[in-house]
């Protein structure tokens, strides 16, 4: 089976992060992240580091004198595939291949101190497929891919604590067990409830969740009940390996009703690393 396939990215930041006033300037604008919420802004709070004309609408605050601010940004995936031979010649074969289309847009809210609201609204689509879009991976019309609240419980230096609670994605580690699933044009995305822990040299994630699915048309993409994720993944830099880390990590998985090859049953899955 041979895969071809293209793909470009434009990405828009059209308004600004929430950010603390810093009097140092990076040597450049950080780059945009996987995950749009991980992007950090706070250093055009200082306005003697803004160096584009669009950092002017990077960072808007909400009121003056207080640590409150407004984000908006967006991006937009076109990515065609195609196969020759798929799945080996059997089922439906497309020798044109097809457009898959991802855009979405989000915003970054900070209207009080220890509080931010985060929504990322997307519409995965899929043209010219024969057969029409796979199942779970190809188009999702219109869905929040995410919806949170964070609430900061402790905010000392080198020891904060977040609670999130909502719809929201993950990438732990390289992301070989749990990831954003960025290939397929619908990503993967979880409800439920995380603690986010960084103390000292180390970054602890713990977490409850119902994986999302997601259907082909607006706003049908609920939680599945008949699934349970939780887990603890916690991450610890090595200095004399540049770059690299210590994982450690316990995930829990739960289904009900799941398939297997011989018939159905319920699934308890516990992995240790």
């Amino acid at each position: 089976m041979t895969r071809f396939a293209s793909s470009v990215l434009f990405v828009l930041v059209l308004f600004g992060g929430t950010v603390v006033a810093q009097t140092r300037c990076p040597t450049g604008p950080p780059a945009y992240e996987l995950l749009r919420q991980d992007e950090d802004y706070r250093y055009l709070s200082n306005p003697a580091c803004g160096n584009d004309y669009w950092d002017r609408l990077k960072y808007v605050q909400l009121r003056s004198g207080a640590d409150t601010s407004f984000t908006l940004g967006g991006e937009i995936r076109e990515w065609y595939e195609g196969y020759r031979n798929a799945s080996w010649s059997y089922g439906v074969q497309d020798t044109n291949g097809y457009l898959l289309q991802r855009p979405s847009i989000y915003s970054d809210i900070h209207a009080v101190p220890r509080i931010r609201l985060f929504v990322q609204l997307t519409s995965d689509i899929e043209a010219g497929r024969n057969g029409g879009p796979r199942p779970v991976i190809d188009e999702s019309k219109l869905f929040f891919e995410e919806e949170f609240a964070d609430i900061t419980l402790s905010k000392e230096p080198g020891d904060r604590l977040v609670l999130r609670l909502g719809r929201q994605e993950f990438e732990l580690g390289d992301g070989r067990l749990v990831d954003v699933r960025e290939g397929p044009n619908v990503r993967q995305t979880f409800d439920g409830a995380s603690l986010n822990w960084k103390a000292s040299s180390w970054n602890i994630d713990g977490f409850a969740l119902k994986p999302v699915l997601n259907g082909t048309g607006v706003f049908d993409a609920p939680p599945d009940h008949g699934s349970t994720f939780w887990g603890v993944y916690a991450v610890h830099p090595t200095p004399k390996n540049k770059g690299g880390n210590i994982d450690v990590y316990y995930l829990g998985l739960a289904r009900k009703d799941a398939m297997f090859d011989i018939g159905s049953a319920d699934e308890l899955r516990h992995t240790v690393g």
